[in-house]
């Protein structure tokens, strides 16, 4: 069995909403007392207490409103995470922000409390909710939870997720007669392939950068007009509280449309390129980049951070091992645009970036310095295979 989640978007009434919305504030409302709570205790007995969120319903009966099971999630979620800081894996825990913090809930699924139907979808305490249901769920899979969202421009999701059966993957050829892509990363092509090809992705971002630069000023001056002026303090005193500026709050929904509409754009693209690859090639050759650090660098930290390339390559693995093919990571320090991909001679003198193209000072061929670079991750692909014909990599 492997898991998959559907995501759909909602169309909930006003009363569906209202659940929502609460949902959302009482798992993080239990969120945070659970946390404070955990801290208070660590500190003084240096243990880790044990909560569930029953002990809180007595003291707080709004919490009986919701959905328990959205309740017992958020508990899970919150072991998970001082699990994951006592192993040194992430950050420690922090409280969670009603204007920052992503607003969801997770509930299970006992006995077809969740399910998908043509036109809806069923959630616990609140019945079917209206949906666009695009995909539908594969015959035999078993619904196992549904974890509902809202975006900062007011939209609502649902995703399910599921449990599928791992059907038999069809045999694949010899390591030899496989048909291997190498795929360089590039901030302006997005990649380029070992066949000469570059993706040539839209800048989404650079799109819309005007009109998102025009809206984003007109926020700041409508903000600015609410400042009672100079008090010899950094943090500003407004007239008004934001909450109960409804212009300001309509212009705040207008750049979060802008700025959905750009990711939606870049994940819409990243998984049809991924879909393309995936169909077409028998195994896959990445580069191993860091782009953390790229996203830090002044040259090309907007466009790294703009392409998601690290999106791609995300749903390009799960989509080849789908098949029972293979993506394969290249190691970080592999020099694949020093190395000519005809006579195997290295050049040290490309690492300079600024060199696009270049000449092999043994067999005099000219190379484009992102084309060669894939041919030689193609390459080493090939030696991979070779030696390890069976791991998934």
């Amino acid at each position: 069995m492997i898991q998959r989640a559907y995501k759909y978007r909602l169309y909930p009434d006003k009363a569906q909403t209202e659940y929502f919305n609460k949902c959302f504030g009482c798992a993080r409302f239990i969120w945070n007392r659970m946390l404070e709570d955990k801290e208070k205790y660590y500190e003084t007995e240096h243990k880790l207490l044990r909560l569930t969120p029953a002990k809180y319903k007595d003291d707080y009966p709004f919490l009986k409103e919701v959905d328990s099971l959205a309740l017992a999630n958020v508990q899970l979620d919150l072991e998970g995470a001082f699990r994951a800081f006592f192993e040194k894996r992430t950050g420690r825990p922090r409280y969670k922000s009603k204007k920052r913090s992503r607003a969801s809930y997770t509930t299970n699924n006992q006995n077809g409390t969740v399910s998908v139907t043509d036109r809806s979808v069923r959630l616990p305490k609140i019945g079917y909710v209206k949906a666009v249901i695009h995909r539908d769920i594969p015959a035999g899979s078993k619904i196992k939870s549904a974890t509902v969202s809202r975006t900062a421009a007011g939209r609502y999701y649902c995703s399910v997720l599921c449990e599928i059966p791992d059907d038999i993957r069809p045999s694949l050829p010899a390591a030899e007669e496989r048909k291997v892509m190498g795929i360089d990363y590039s901030s302006p092509h997005f990649y380029v392939g070992s066949t000469g090809h570059s993706a040539d992705e839209p800048h989404w971002l650079r799109i819309q950068e005007k009109k998102l630069q025009r809206e984003q000023k007109k926020l700041s001056r409508m903000i600015q007009m609410n400042i009672s002026g100079y008090t010899g303090k950094r943090v500003p005193v407004y007239k008004r509280p934001l909450e109960e500026c409804r212009n300001i709050q309509k212009q705040k929904r207008k750049i979060a449309v802008i700025h959905e509409k750009i990711a939606n754009q870049r994940n819409d693209w990243c998984h049809k390129e991924s879909r393309k690859i995936a169909n077409s090639c028998d195994a896959v050759v990445l580069e191993d980049i860091d782009l953390r650090g790229l996203s830090g660098s002044l040259r090309l930290g907007k466009a790294t951070n703009a392409n998601g390339f690290g999106m791609f390559r995300t749903y390009l693995k799960y989509k080849m091992e789908e098949q029972g093919k293979y993506v394969i990571m290249a190691d970080r320090f592999f020099p694949s645009s020093q190395i000519c991909g005809v006579c195997g001679c290295k050049n040290p003198s490309v690492k300079d970036l600024k060199i696009r193209k270049w000449v092999c000072p043994d067999c005099g061929t000219e190379h484009d310095r992102d084309i060669n670079a894939a041919i030689n991750l193609r390459n080493e692909g090939f030696r991979i295979l070779r030696t390890n014909n069976t791991a998934v990599i």
